[in-house]
């Protein structure tokens, strides 16, 4: 298997463990209103965001996955490997009802599947 391929699969599990780790995160957090409770409570927000350790790790993950994405994005078309992040939608919506027991809908399953199929027909080009 090309070092590639298997660089882009641990890029994947990276960047699902920090969207895993920013909603966590964000969960202690709390919901974060923008605007409409004034500045000083934006700015205790944010403060909030960016000390919580699981936000710090998640965005670091993300970093690492990116820089992951460098690598891979050097040695392999484009148009080739990026539809296939699309699996990332599949491993996130599998991570949120295994961590935060989120439900899904038939719906939601069925687009899945559909993703599934694309990258499929993707990587058999």
């Amino acid at each position: 298997m090309n070092i590639y391929f298997i660089l882009f699969f641990v890029s994947l599990m990276i960047g699902l463990a920090g969207q895993l780790l920013l909603k966590k995160g964000m969960n202690n957090v709390g919901e974060v209103t923008l605007f409409s409770k004034g500045a000083r409570n934006l700015f205790r927000t944010l403060l909030k965001m960016f000390t919580n350790k699981a936000v710090i790790c998640g965005v670091m993950l993300f970093a690492c996955s990116t820089l992951l994405w460098l690598v891979i994005i050097s040695g392999l078309e484009l148009s080739y490997i990026y539809p296939m992040v699309s699996l990332n939608y599949v491993l996130a919506a599998i991570g949120s009802k295994m961590a935060f027991k989120e439900e899904i809908s038939k719906m939601r399953w069925l687009s899945i599947g559909v993703i599934i199929m694309g990258v499929i027909l993707v990587s058999s080009s």
